[in-house]
């Protein structure tokens, strides 16, 4: 918390603003120009369209994006830099226009930039300043080390700058992160000898087929990243330059795949020159368990980044432990390469007196020159062991695969002294048939559940099918209770249940409430020759007969009206199919 307390804050709430330009702003066709844009904010902050305005003729390709900070005083500064590619299809004066993008989630104007493009060539032309991107080899093998140089050619005024934050694009690479060395020296660019900063590092290829790289970087000044070889004349920044995102053209590297490995064994992924030294023991006499250290020097000139030593072989009356790193052997010849050295000591164990030498331990690499397997087995040293003084009952610790009569006899353990958990069967759950069944459990549930989902929808957008779906609930409830009412002589409540059983029925057509609907209202869902039939003369006597029990003084006797069940039930019962 101290260290993070300790850093300097990040300006995000300063107003952003962008600055574009073309490199160069004058040039000829097919020449290419570097469009700069260049904003104080964090890169994943700028969200950038995905189509720009752009003049007909031109064409427009991404070719670098980055961030790189800055301190200003208290605060730290955030740049981002996008660099895009120009080509012009014919002359003429281009005008990029102005557009707004999205930072911090608010709008930002990006300015206009021009660019002229003649047709014929011109004398003294400038180029764009960009990266120079040399592959030391263009067909290797995936996996093997690459070498690369970086060139950062001088600007017009002889002026070398070096770079910060290098960084590699390919999806096909993963990049070492390790500088080798850098220098300044002169080359040959666009017919002009200048000079120009060397940076050389590494990457590895992970895919195979044609793979496009490219790198890039910002010009960092005089900032040196470590000891610096000069050529030539040659001028530095005596002050802190500006941070200008730089690029380089891709390149092309094809990629093949290692051929199998056949039967042999030791092959642990190295790929490269390598050249194996002769073990070293500390010492050749030995006595049984004391521990000898062997150290093996591997040298070669592509470096040991990811350098697996092979692993020590199990074979009778050895115990090996897996290797460690060690000091390296003295070279016999000076080096020139950095980290083109490692050394790894294996611990072992004497089991035996009549042990005459080390066990060898299987290796192999890929040489990428030869394009096959290289044989390279640590051989075996001579040693003398004897037994020394050792107690009478001392045995071997190891157990080799190729001893079996040495292994201890495996015997059951003692019985326990309650029984524990029963189970029904000994087949696992994921063996059972009904494990199956439970693994469809939540694809049926969320089938449930998008049903519900859209069964709840469709009634939503048709009420009309939840009234009908009440109303004939409720019309069975009175058909129910009409007939108890008829079966018990009970005529008022006969009166009541079926007027209430027509206005449930005819209710949804309205719709309305129930007990809202009059006689004239239910007669108007029959046809004419209906209304003027036996149904209108039914439906009017039951709505009278209730009136008259409901406002009447003296209600007349509804005997006669339980001679019309048979009519009124059919009378429902085709209301009923209507809803």
């Amino acid at each position: 918390m101290q260290l993070m307390q300790s850093q300097l804050p990040v300006d995000v709430i300063s107003p952003v603003t962008a600055k574009t330009e073309c490199d160069p702003g004058f040039l000829t066709v097919g020449q290419k120009a570097i469009y700069r844009v260049t904003l104080n904010a964090l890169d994943v902050s700028v969200q950038w369209p995905r189509q720009m305005p752009l003049p007909e003729g031109l064409k427009m390709t991404l070719a670098a994006r980055g961030q790189v900070q800055e301190a200003m005083g208290t605060t730290i500064r955030p740049q981002t830099t996008l660099n895009f590619h120009l080509t012009a299809e014919r002359p003429g004066f281009y005008r990029i226009p102005a557009f707004t993008i999205e930072v911090y989630g608010k709008p930002v104007t990006v300015p206009e930039a021009s660019l002229q493009v003649v047709a014929g060539p011109v004398e003294d032309a400038e180029y764009a300043r960009q990266l120079v991107l040399q592959p030391l080899r263009t067909n290797l093998f995936v996996g093997e080390s690459l070498r690369v140089r970086v060139l950062t050619p001088a600007t017009i005024s002889n002026v070398v700058e070096t770079l910060t934050q290098l960084q590699f694009n390919g999806d096909g690479f993963q990049e070492d992160k390790v500088i080798y060395y850098q220098k300044v020296e002169t080359i040959l660019l666009h017919g002009r000898r200048v000079q120009a900063s060397v940076i050389e590092s590494s990457i590895m290829p992970l895919a195979t087929g044609p793979q496009t790289l490219s790198v890039q970087a910002f010009t960092a000044g005089r900032q040196f990243l470590g000891p610096v070889v000069l050529r030539g004349i040659t001028s530095a920044f005596a002050a802190q330059s500006r941070q200008v995102l730089l690029d380089s053209e891709p390149v092309t590297i094809n990629v093949q795949p290692l051929p199998p490995e056949g039967t042999a064994k030791g092959f642990t992924g190295f790929i490269g020159k390598l050249s194996v030294e002769r073990p070293q023991l500390n010492t050749n006499s030995l006595r049984i368990g004391d521990v000898a250290t062997l150290r093996v020097t591997f040298r070669s000139r592509d470096g040991f980044a990811r350098f697996t030593p092979p692993p020590p072989p199990r074979v009778p009356g050895w115990q090996i432990f897996p290797p460690t790193p060690t000091e390296p052997a003295p070279p016999a010849t000076p080096l020139v390469m950095l980290n083109s050295s490692a050394a790894f000591a294996y611990a072992m164990i004497p089991m035996s007196e009549e042990i005459r030498q080390t066990p060898a331990i299987p290796f192999r690499f890929f040489d990428p020159d030869q394009g096959e397997y290289v044989e390279a087995t640590i051989p075996p040293v001579d040693v003398s062991v004897v037994a020394g003084d050792l107690p009478a009952d001392w045995k071997p610790v190891n157990l080799s695969a190729d001893e079996p009569s040495r292994k201890r006899k495996a015997t059951l353990s003692e019985f326990a002294a309650s029984p524990g958990k029963t189970v029904a069967t000994l087949v696992p759950l994921q063996l059972q048939a009904w494990f199956g069944l439970v693994q469809l459990a939540p694809a049926l549930a969320f089938g449930g559940l998008w049903y519900w989902d859209r069964r709840r929808r469709f009634l939503e957008a048709h009420p009309e099918i939840v009234r009908c779906r009440l109303a004939r609930r409720a019309l069975r409830r009175e058909k129910r209770a009409l007939r108890q009412a008829a079966a018990g002589g009970d005529a008022p409540g006969f009166v009541r249940r079926a007027v209430a059983a027509l206005q449930i029925a005819a209710a949804p057509h309205f719709p309305a409430a129930p007990r809202a609907l009059v006689c004239s209202e239910v007669l108007s869902l029959f046809d004419g020759a209906e209304q003027g039939g036996r149904t209108g003369e039914v439906i009017r006597l039951f709505f009278a007969r209730e009136a008259d029990q409901t406002f009447a003084a003296k209600p007349e006797s509804a005997g006669p009206l339980f001679e019309l069940r048979a009519d009124l039930e059919k009378i429902l019962e085709k209301m009923e199919a209507r809803l």
